[in-house]
Order: C-alpha cells, then sequence, then structure tokens
C-alpha cells in the first residue's frame, strides 16, 4: 500500500474515532440529562403526594373543629 493510501487510511480513522468521540459524549449528556429528569420527576410526584395528604388532614382538622 502506498504511503499516500495509508495516510488517508489513517486520516478517515482519526475522523471516525473524533466522530464516535462526539457521539459518545453527547450520550453520556442525554444519560445524565435524563437521570436529572427523573429525579425532579420523582420529587415533583413526592411533593404532589405530600400536598394530597396535607390537604386531607386540613379537612379533617376543619370538619372536626366545626362540629
Amino acid at each position: 500500500m502506498s504511503p499516500m493510501a495509508t495516510a488517508s487510511f489513517d486520516t478517515a480513522i482519526q475522523q471516525m474515532q473524533a466522530t464516535n468521540n462526539a457521539m459518545l459524549q453527547y450520550q453520556r449528556q442525554a444519560v445524565e440529562e435524563n437521570r436529572r429528569f427523573s429525579i425532579e420527576s420523582t420529587t415533583l410526584e413526592h411533593e404532589a403526594s405530600v400536598t394530597e395528604r396535607l390537604q386531607g388532614i386540613m379537612q379533617t382538622l376543619a370538619r372536626n373543629s366545626s362540629s
């Protein structure tokens, strides 16, 4: 194989490696964002559940105090 063809292959391989690295970095970021979103969603669900329970307690207290 000629030196020119070898250099051409080397360049192509380097470009593919750079592309692969960029895609891996993008995937890592996407996974991290999904993880954060999941944590935020879980937190919001928990807060909503706590709020519902507090509302129930407040309604019970209001009924008990009026009777």
